[in-house]
């Protein structure tokens, strides 16, 4: 079953899709949320070389209170941030976090985030105002360990969710003998990393 182009996916009237297009084109994955996630601090993230891309590897901190502080530049990213908050369990959760960008742009495509207590992934489109992302939840019943999850996923499906998320000539530019080498740095460090990598 095909996955929904993401340029064919319905918007409203703000340009805002109206449903993720991850997963096929009958059941998706995931829910679009209408702002861009919190930046990776350069102080908590070590970034590797891997050819066309960049990997980040950072250990976060993210409760209600750093979220909206992150937005509050922003009256419409806070005012929804608030909303979204306000209908779930306070956040408050701490862990490792895997980003890849484009080496040349410097724009984060992918995010990995193994939080114990709310573990998922993040697709980050190229789009201009409004901004918007798609979050994806993992399921670690069905997938085990996310860190292992996540390494093995990069080392054979990041083409293809790079195509997913709209950069399908980065995709192509993609030389999976300097991610190989990258990964093998990424893990290192990851394994070192348990909710902040300075000091690792």
């Amino acid at each position: 079953m095909a996955q929904t182009d993401i340029a064919d996916v319905e918007k409203d009237e703000n340009g805002i899709p109206l449903k993720s297009p991850i997963g096929s084109s009958i059941m998706t994955l995931g829910w679009v949320s209408k702002n861009r996630p919190i930046p990776p601090l350069p102080e908590e993230t070590r970034y590797i070389e891997a050819g066309a891309i960049r990997i980040g590897v950072e250990g976060r901190i993210l409760n209600d209170e750093i979220t909206i502080q992150n937005f509050v530049s922003d009256p419409e990213d806070k005012e929804e941030v608030e909303r979204v908050l306000a209908s779930l369990t306070p956040v408050d959760d701490d862990g490792l976090s895997i980003h890849v960008f484009d080496a040349e742009s410097n724009h984060e495509y992918l995010r990995f985030d193994m939080f114990p207590k709310s573990p998922h992934y993040h697709y980050l489109p190229l789009v201009g105002d409004p901004h918007y992302h798609y979050t994806v939840a993992y399921d670690a019943a069905a997938c085990g360990n996310m860190r292992t999850w996540t390494l093995a996923t990069l080392r054979s499906n990041l083409p293809s969710m790079l195509v997913a998320v709209g950069a399908p000539e980065l995709a192509d530019r993609v030389d999976a003998a300097a991610v190989e080498s990258a990964l093998t740095e990424v893990e290192a460090i990851a394994l070192r990393t348990k909710g902040g990598v300075s000091g690792a």
